[in-house]
């Protein structure tokens, strides 16, 4: 059986996002193990708040690069944020950076619902999406190279 490889850029972040992206690659080396042809390599970046205090930057200036040229199938992204570093900082020097210059616009979750659990939306499809409408107050930022926002 041929395996099929994927290399994951991990970046933990802040707060809980260790916690979730260890837990996300223990989920990922269980399919793994079940499915038996797959892999997954995971590469673990240092991009947080702490970064930013002890550097001055959320991530290194040739990050998006780092992102482009490693050969990424996928990133895993925790939770960016701290009190000790205002939201913009966060926004402007990490999140809209990687999604801006990767074209990640849009955080789409599917959900599948589980026969037997019985739930309100269960007589429809639902796909759950973080950032897929653009905040009016930086559509016209975030939405730079459109004349139209493509994300409402």
């Amino acid at each position: 059986m041929l395996m099929k490889k994927f290399h994951i850029a991990c970046l933990p972040a802040d707060g809980i996002g260790p916690e979730v992206i260890t837990s996300s690659r223990q989920i990922l080396e269980k399919l793994t193990q079940l499915d038996g042809g797959i892999a997954f390599n995971f590469q673990y970046f240092d991009w947080s708040t702490t970064r930013y205090q002890e550097k001055g930057a959320l991530m290194p200036e040739d990050g998006l690069q780092q992102l482009e040229q490693g050969g990424f199938d996928g990133i895993l992204l925790g939770p960016v944020g701290s009190p000790h570093v205002p939201d913009h900082i966060t926004l402007w020097g990490l999140l809209l950076p990687i999604r801006q210059g990767l074209d990640q616009y849009i955080n789409l979750r599917p959900l599948r619902l589980l026969e037997g659990i019985d739930t309100p939306p269960s007589k429809s499809g639902i796909a759950l999406s973080r950032y897929g409408l653009c905040p009016r107050k930086l559509r016209r930022r975030v939405c730079r190279r459109w004349r139209t926002c493509p994300h409402s």
